[in-house]
């Protein structure tokens, strides 16, 4: 490694304009290094962006640091920026403390809410609204892991107030443990003691603790897989608590205030997961294959607390999938444990090949319910159908799909089709269509498309139906040598980061249209100039490298 210029990175975006960036590399030694990178943008001024990287034999981390003096760009959204000098630090480490033990931490702060609107990465990014940061030390060893720290978050969406920001964690610790009492029997226990801060709301502290007995008996035809386990939440909210109140399931309905300073919740958490396997020798297409069938039975049994006078601290419903059908709680976080009293049908057939490889995956699965849910409040007898298939008859082609339709509703909740085709050596081509009532249904095609050894064609494109526009649009071309790449992309796509918030920005269109071009060169060995294009063609193309 030599220290030198680097060759330039030029752009252009809608909200910086043209970018100019001649970026200057400092070999300081064989562990630490620095890169000094300063920018012009034709629309905003002069930046200075520099990054330091260090690796010791007990720790290793990095510091990112953008300076824009004065800025004379227009503002858009909550905050007025114009004239204003800012800044954008990133910095993580990870430290070796003492056998077991490290230190792990992150700083990530912005200037201001607009910081990452103007000069983020439109390329490589999509809309960031939160900065986090968080330090903590953690610790593990064969049968348990433990970590103590703090997290904080920074609100980076120029069209929303604070409000919006998750709970901050000052501090927290964490506590789990997995230990096995015999060939067949397991003790565990997950353990969380959090103080949550967060101003205009109710704070508090909560303990949660979660031990379990878990046994796991059968053979390679069958398996039987009880589970017992014990939930207790306490809480110590702030002296100011009766100010604010329960609003429903997750935040609906009407206002109830707290009654309560120190709250409870206590309950077993009782599970029966079982299954049989079947094989049998066939073949498909002149080829021997196995072929399986698994039915599975999980019934799962949790008695009701009402909970409406728990505060909502870092707690939201999952998403519903396959694999809820087996989950003891369809909550994340720990302020909300739903009830049950329900048993889960499934079944499962797969193909495989003589050399073990699975070539065809499905299954099919359903909750019944036998008593109503009334912490989620939901009457049904039935949960949606839940149908996932996975196919890859050869290297070059692969399925993916999976579908969600309702009884109760007799309409589709979800859909999802990923396919992919290997081209060449080192060519893909991917389509895919997802699909969730009442939230989006769009369509995306990506593509990597050899032309020769040296030069390949990448694009994506993603297609909304509910807007009935292209929503992201992607094209670009590579060069690729022993010793260098080049890469040239240009995007165009709709800024979602103010849908549903005001004010307006600038333009009066919530739909208003981004563009950014971008030029990179890459040396082998000594990395990128910009770093913005390769995660983007990672992120919009599956299989890209």
């Amino acid at each position: 490694r030599k220290s030198g210029f680097l060759y330039p990175t030029i752009g252009n975006t809608s909200r910086s304009g043209y970018e100019i960036s001649t970026p200057y590399y400092l070999n300081l030694a064989p562990n630490y290094d620095a890169t000094l990178d300063p920018r012009i943008y034709s629309e905003r001024g002069a930046m200075l962006a520099g990054e330091f990287r260090y690796l010791t034999p007990g720790s290793r981390g990095q510091l990112n640091v953008e300076y824009v003096p004065n800025d004379h760009g227009e503002s858009d959204g909550l905050a007025d920026t114009q004239g204003d000098s800012r800044y954008l630090v990133k910095f993580s480490d990870r430290t070796l403390l003492w056998q077991g033990w490290q230190f792990v931490g992150s700083y990530n702060h912005a200037s201001d809410s607009s910081y990452l609107y103007d000069y983020g990465d439109a390329l490589s990014h999509a809309a960031v609204y939160t900065l986090g940061s968080n330090a903590a030390i953690v610790g593990g060893g064969k049968w348990w892991n433990a970590s103590f720290g703090g997290t904080i978050y920074q609100n980076v969406n120029p069209f929303v107030t604070d409000r919006g920001l998750p709970y901050r964690q000052l501090p927290y610790a964490k506590f789990g443990m997995d230990v096995p009492l015999s060939r067949w029997l397991e003790f565990g226990m997950d353990t969380s003691a959090v103080a949550f801060r967060k101003t205009g709301f109710v704070e508090g502290q909560r303990e949660d603790i979660y031990p379990y007995l878990a046994a796991d008996f059968g053979t390679s035809a069958w398996f039987v897989r009880p589970r017992l386990a014990y939930r207790y939440t306490a809480y110590q909210l702030g002296s100011d608590y009766q100010d604010y109140g329960y609003r429903g399931p997750l935040g609906n309905g009407a206002i109830t205030p707290f009654d309560q300073k120190s709250p409870t919740r206590s309950l077993p958490v009782v599970s029966l997961d079982s299954g049989l396997v079947f094989d049998r020798s066939t073949t498909l297409f002149g080829s021997g294959y196995t072929q399986t069938l698994e039915p599975r039975l999980y019934y799962l049994y949790v008695p009701y607390r009402n909970q409406n006078n728990l505060p909502l601290f870092d707690t939201n419903v999952m998403s519903f999938d396959y694999w809820q059908l087996f989950s003891t709680n369809q909550f994340s976080g720990a302020d909300r444990q739903m009830d049950a009293n329900n048993l889960t049908a499934a079944l499962t057939t797969r193909l495989l090949d003589d050399s073990g490889v699975e070539r065809v995956s499905a299954s099919i699965g359903q909750i019944h319910y036998f008593s109503p849910q009334k912490v989620l409040a939901t009457d049904w007898v039935r949960s949606a159908y839940v149908a996932q298939l996975d196919v890859q008859l050869s290297d070059r082609w692969r399925l993916n799909s999976a579908y969600q339709w309702s009884p109760n509703t007799r309409l589709t909740d979800m859909a999802a089709v990923q396919l992919q085709r290997r081209l060449r050596t080192d060519g893909i081509f991917n389509f895919s269509y997802r699909y969730r009532r009442g939230l989006l249904e769009q369509y995306s095609a990506s593509v990597v498309y050899p032309v020769s050894e040296r030069w390949r064609l990448v694009g994506s494109w993603t297609y909304s139906v509910k807007d009935r526009q292209s929503v992201d649009a992607l094209a670009g071309v590579e060069y690729d040598s022993c010793c260098v790449s080049l890469r040239l992309v240009g995007r165009s796509y709709v800024n979602q980061s103010y849908y549903g918030f005001g004010p307006v920005p600038k333009g009066g269109s919530l739909d208003r249209r981004d563009n950014a071009v971008l030029f990179e060169v890459v040396f082998k060995g000594l990395g990128s100039t910009g770093g913005q294009i390769d995660p983007l063609l990672r992120r919009d193309i599956l299989g890209y490298q």
